[in-house]
């Protein structure tokens, strides 16, 4: 601002009163040729100025501008506010311009000065910001462009790429004129980037301009459970895991797997008894048909959309407790009978309550009867038997494939005697200790001492055998590294054996017992008998127990008989009907012993389904199984009043076999 004034007083007032202050429209003063130049004015205080005039400043002074020409026109906006447009520019219009105010008092006021600088240079280009875009809403850049010659070329760009406008994505853009548009409708994930615009005028002289697109949305939202229309987790049954998902945008990928262990994760597809159904994507679904203890595992639904993968889970575990078993052959000739056994009294843990027997057989069968076959009541289903009616020469005999699986299901007996052994009182060692000591202390009783008077050679030792699993070598465990053997001769009408014949260094583990694993039926049934950590079964130790019996020391007998029973029959054959009452008896102690132990309920399904192949490892299998039945008479024991000791086989009379 520039005052003339006659003295500091005056200058002071009018400092104080009227302030006059311009401002181009174009920041930097910048000006193409050919553009409209727009200068506003403000004048405050205007009452006290006489009259104003808008300047130019020259080499040779400052010059009035005649707002009167067309070229240079004024126009008033509000009070003390004044426009200067300076139409079709060119590069004379260069230079300094203000405006100078007479004022009351002989006074003269002076604006700020501008500088303008009109040019031929590059086009220049500006386009708008856009904050963070919403998901699926439309996304428009504007552009302004700036040029001396009008006539330019306009070309969008993302990234590297050429976008082309014309498409449905882009429609409302436009690369026309001096305010070209882009619209990106629908907007998602995949469109952020960088998005510029490249301008270039007639003369080749080019610039661009460029703005950084964000979309903003959410991860998903999952949750997964049965639905209400599934099944209970029961073997056999139908069960739908349901899942609710909120996603905006909408999913781009739903899958389903099952965690099978920590390290392995197994994708679920739509085929065989699994389904899945996407037909509401807020609600998939995945049905799984004729559940099996193999489909056990954590179930997961990962979804993704645009903006995040999430998953939810969800644990299935068949509830073995809900389930009834049937027995039955899985190999029928031509013409024979399927012959299936169940118990109607599948849950009995009282043993007031009678077990019956059910039966259900299917006479003269031919190769359609071939199939798999299950029980169904009250809204349970029994594991399934596959059986193959045919004469065929490849698979083994019904009664050599019922005595197979009978030693496969008595291998899960020991499993379940070992959990139930693991469930009492005091820890592995302390079991072993108390066990050692009671064994120590039966040499000096009367009774043992009457025993030893038939002069047979004693072991204090327990030589333990064990059937394992069918196509596993049988392995015989010996225990109790730490207990010496001795060696005891008496005279006797018996023929005494010699040191040498017999087999001690074979019958000792190098190893001391350190779980359940290391013993054998023979070995715990003494060790829980002895040291009396339940009651007597109920017919008592040594007797069979009766279908009714289901106290632990009941089940504890049943399996010790049933194996020996085994052991000492050198038939390797069984009759279905003895196969199914034994088999159901003992899948019962199994289930009653292990608290419906899920693996040993899988364990029994398989034992029971299991179909052997006639050839060489079948013989082989016959052969080691004669050879183990041998050892086993070899070596047996008695039970005396309630204490357990071993001797030569020859001595035993056949009653007191175990």
């Amino acid at each position: 601002m520039h005052i003339k004034f006659a003295s500091n007083a005056r200058y002071y007032v009018l400092h104080k009163t009227i302030g006059i202050n311009i401002q181009p429209d174009q920041r930097n003063c910048r000006y193409y040729v050919g553009e409209d130049v727009i200068i506003n004015g403000r004048i405050r205080n205007v009452s006290k100025v006489l009259c104003k005039t808008w300047q130019k400043e020259s080499e040779t002074g400052s010059n009035i501008i005649d707002t009167t020409l067309e070229k240079n026109l004024e126009t008033k906006k509000d009070i003390g506010e004044y426009i200067l447009t300076i139409k079709n520019c060119i590069e004379s219009d260069s230079g300094t311009y203000f405006i100078l105010a007479a004022c009351i008092n002989d006074m003269e006021v002076q604006s700020n000065k501008i500088q303008l600088n009109v040019v031929k240079e590059s086009p220049e280009v500006i386009t708008s910001y856009v904050p963070e875009a919403v998901y699926d809403t439309t996304v428009v850049y504007k552009a302004t462009i700036r040029s001396f010659i009008n006539d330019t070329f306009t070309l969008w760009k993302k990234g590297e790429k050429n976008i082309d406008i014309t498409k449905p994505k882009y429609k409302g853009s436009s690369n026309v004129g001096n305010c070209p548009v882009l619209c990106i409708n629908n907007v998602s994930k995949k469109d952020e980037g960088v998005y510029s615009i490249h301008v270039r005028n007639k003369w080749g002289k080019t610039t661009f301009d460029y703005e950084r697109l964000i979309v903003t949305g959410k991860e998903p939202v999952v949750s997964l459970k049965l639905s209400d229309q599934s099944q209970s987790v029961a073997h056999g049954n139908t069960i739908i895991l349901q899942a609710k998902i909120k996603s905006y945008p909408a999913p781009s990928r739903i899958r389903w797997t099952r965690m099978m262990n920590v390290n392995k994760e197994e994708i679920i597809e739509a085929k065989g008894r699994f389904s899945i159904d996407v037909s509401d994507l807020k609600c998939p679904k995945l049905t799984i048909e004729d559940l099996e203890f193999s489909d056990n595992g954590c179930y997961i639904i990962t979804v993704t959309n645009d903006f995040g993968i999430v998953s939810a889970y969800i644990d299935i575990e068949t509830d073995a407790s809900q389930m009834i078993f049937i027995s039955g052959p899985v190999v029928v000739s031509t013409a024979g009978v399927i012959k299936f056994q169940t118990h109607t009294k599948y849950f009995i843990y009282n043993s007031s309550e009678e077990i019956k027997t059910q039966t259900f057989e299917i006479v003269d069968v031919g190769e359609d009867d071939s199939a798999g076959y299950q029980l169904s009541l009250d809204g349970l289903k029994s594991n399934q038997i596959n059986t193959i009616v045919g004469d065929s020469k490849k698979f083994s005999t019904e009664t050599q494939g019922n005595y197979f699986r009978y030693v496969a299901l008595l291998s899960v007996c020991v499993d379940a005697l070992r959990k139930a052994y693991d469930n009492l009182p005091d820890t592995f060692e302390e079991k072993i200790n108390k066990f050692k000591g009671r064994c120590d202390r039966l040499q000096g009783n009367s009774k043992l001492k009457e025993l030893l008077s038939r002069n047979v050679l004693i072991f204090i030792l327990f030589i333990c055998l064990t059937v394992q699993p069918l196509g596993e070598n049988s392995r015989n465990y010996t225990f109790f590294a730490s207990l010496s053997i001795t060696f005891r001769k008496f005279t006797s009408r018996s023929t005494v054996l010699q040191d040498e014949h017999l087999p001690a260094s074979s019958c000792l583990n190098k190893n001391k017992p350190s779980s359940s694993k290391d013993l054998d039926v023979t070995l715990m049934c003494a060790i829980i008998r002895n040291l009396n950590y339940i009651a007597k079964p109920t017919n008592g130790w040594g007797k069979e127990p009766q279908k009714s019996d289901i106290t632990m020391a009941d089940d504890v007998e049943r399996i010790r008989q049933y194996r020996n029973s085994l052991c000492h029959d050198t038939s390797t054959e069984m009759e279905t009907d003895v196969f199914n009452n034994r088999a159901l008896e003992l899948i019962w102690a199994i289930r009653r012993l292990s608290k419906n132990d899920l693996k040993l309920t899988e364990d029994v399904c398989d034992a029971m389904n299991k179909i052997f192949t006639k050839g060489e490892t079948m013989e082989k299998l016959i052969v080691e199984l004669r050879t183990i039945k041998k050892k086993v008479i070899k070596w047996q024991y008695v039970w005396i009043t309630g204490r357990i000791i071993y001797y030569s086989a020859i001595t035993i009379p056949p009653a007191n076999k175990v």
